[in-house]
């Protein structure tokens, strides 16, 4: 029999392709009997022996890599991600593991004989079906690079490792980095990674070293097993390279840009879109360009689980599978709903220019290409740096615990401040505040609104801003709400820019059964109202912070102040894009 090589158009290279081609070079035989069970029995360790068959969550699952973008998660071409086995390719992989032949009934004076045959549909559907498989590896995650156990172990070498369940998928030659490295070498690996981000404009060292962070945490998720927080990396204006900071920390890990997942308000849609990641594995996800309120009841969960579970669509067939996609987020001024605060970690960016995407003077021109170019080198960094806090003995940093994210401490956060660096998770403190004055905000500019009447007749922020600047008493508590959320003072009213920028802010946060939502844009404007509303739920179980499905439209009041040509609601930017308008207006972060 001739051998049978494997196919060229094979999805990933193997771990072992000559000795995998020794073993397809000469098929068992499986015969065709009425014993279905028996026959799909008799092909399992054979499937089990293939180096690209894997069972996740329930299903048969193979690597793949990405053809094209996704509708709903953004990929880079080219990036692997995991994928349920179709039954055509299963049926692939069973043919070229084994022959299946069937028994021919010879005729009167013919010697009988037997024949070979298409695998039978029955065990392919069969195989398919079971929903465990003994000896089919479990795909826990997979990595582009050498990366470490949670004992600090490393692994360098491609292909599947069977302690983790990590699958080393190679890309890129690496450099070798010392087994046991000492903390000075550490502490020149950190400069090494914070030497890339020199020109941001971080807000503190503690910022700086929150970044530092993620970098950390993508490059050593296997070790971490559990939860990892989400890093929101916002910003006091635009162009200040909040997308910029986070692709960075992708391309180090990866050596490509993160895939990219636009916000959604609906608490359901969030949840599907977070199966979808869980079912194929993506280290890590990108929630570009946050406008307002970042948080729902399904993402607080997906933060602080081990394991998802959720309905497939169309059907009820329910998965559940392990959920190690670490999250970030970036936007300018970016408020928490629900319990948020406590499960993100923040990176401020803090500029003093006027317009800073306008600058020309960087250490690094290109930077994505100097990462692109030196990659290897930086992961290693990033590799070196909590290999030696393993080495040192993980000695402990005395750092106050952080609920849901003490496998990322011991791991991630105490290598940080092992070298001297501030605790990283000091920026979530800050955090917390500022949501504690949103909610002040909140509170005050609803009363404010309900005041002059906004839930009986919608207003566009043009007329609410000149009815403002009159004397009427009616109006005070508003300007006070107004001036707090704004920065401005009592006297002095913000721009429409600003005070739009505010309402959008708090759009569908509910408080004491209240919420501001608009309706579509007119001539006149953005018509504003408050409407009554109940909150979507959180696991926190405060309502002030859940987000509101706001309905399609609000109606406008037919004898609502103003005039249309006069509202200056066209200079706010609008707050309801759709996935495609908000990363085609703010793609470059």
């Amino acid at each position: 029999m001739a051998v049978r090589k494997r196919p060229v158009e094979q999805v990933l290279p193997s771990e072992a392709v000559a000795a995998a081609d020794a073993a397809f070079a000469a098929p068992p035989t499986i015969q065709i009997q009425f014993d279905e069970e028996a026959m799909a029995d008799a092909v399992m360790p054979l499937l089990a022996a293939h180096s690209d068959v894997f069972q996740r969550g329930g299903q048969l699952v193979h690597v793949v890599r990405e053809p094209s973008p996704g509708k709903t998660v953004v990929r880079p071409d080219g990036a692997p991600r995991i994928a349920a086995m179709p039954s055509a390719r299963l049926r692939e992989i069973l043919s070229s593991v084994a022959q299946f032949t069937t028994f021919r009934r010879p005729s009167e004076g013919q010697p009988s004989e037997t024949r070979r045959t298409s695998v039978p549909g029955a065990v392919v559907s069969a195989v398919a079906a079971r929903g465990q498989w003994n000896a089919v590896r479990p795909l826990v995650a997979m990595t582009q690079g050498p990366f470490l156990r949670p004992n600090g172990s490393v692994v360098a070498h491609p292909g599947y490792d069977s302690v983790t369940g990590t699958l080393y998928v190679p890309g890129v030659s690496f450099p070798a980095f010392p087994p046991q490295p000492t903390r000075e070498q550490a502490v020149r690996a950190a400069d090494e990674l914070l030497n890339v981000v020199v020109d941001f404009p971080f807000a503190s060292a503690a910022h700086r070293a929150a970044w530092l962070s993620i970098v950390l945490s993508l490059v050593g998720r296997p070790a971490i097993s559990g939860c990892v927080p989400l890093a929101l990396i916002d910003a006091n204006t635009r162009g200040s390279g909040k997308t910029l900071l986070a692709e960075v920390a992708g391309l180090i890990a990866t050596g490509q840009t993160l895939p990219r997942m636009a916000p959604v308000r609906e608490d359901e849609e969030q949840r599907k879109r977070i199966t979808t990641i869980a079912l194929n594995g993506d280290l890590a996800v990108l929630l570009d360009n946050v406008a307002g309120t970042l948080g729902s009841p399904a993402l607080d969960a997906a933060l602080t689980s081990v394991e998802w579970s959720d309905r497939l669509l169309g059907g009820n067939t329910s998965v559940r599978v392990l959920l190690r996609t670490i999250w970030l987020a970036t936007g300018n001024n970016v408020s928490l709903a629900g319990d948020m605060a406590r499960r993100t970690l923040h990176v401020r960016l803090e500029s003093s220019e006027e317009n800073p995407e306008a600058r020309t003077r960087f250490r690094h021109a290109n930077l994505l290409s100097f990462v692109r170019q030196h990659r290897p080198r930086l992961f290693v960094a990033a590799l070196t740096v909590l290999r030696a806090y393993f080495v040192a003995g993980q000695p402990d940093q005395n750092l106050k615990p952080w609920g849901s994210f003490e496998e990322w401490t011991r791991v991630v956060r105490g290598a940080i401040v092992w070298l001297g660096f501030p605790d990283p998770a000091e920026t979530r403190v800050e955090l917390a505040n500022a949501a504690d004055r949103d909610r002040d905000v909140l509170e005050r500019l609803l009363t404010g609104l309900e005041s002059v009447g906004l839930e009986k007749q919608a207003m566009t922020a043009g007329e609410l801003l000149r009815a403002m600047a009159s004397t009427d008493a009616t109006y005070t508590t508003l300007r006070d709400a107004v001036a707090e959320g704004c920065g401005t003072t009592i006297d002095k009213l913000p721009d429409a820019r600003r005070f739009g920028a505010l309402l959008r802010k708090f759009r569908g946060r509910v408080l004491a059964g209240r919420a501001l939502d608009h309706g579509t844009k007119t001539a006149a404007g953005r018509p504003w109202r408050l409407v009554s509303a109940k909150p979507s739920g959180s696991d926190s179980g405060d309502s002030c912070d859940d987000r509101w499905q706001p309905p399609a439209t609000v109606p406008r009041h037919e004898g609502t102040p103003g005039r249309a040509h006069e509202s200056p609601e066209s200079l706010v930017i609008p707050s309801d894009w759709d996935e495609r308008e908000a990363i085609a207006e703010f793609g470059g972060g």
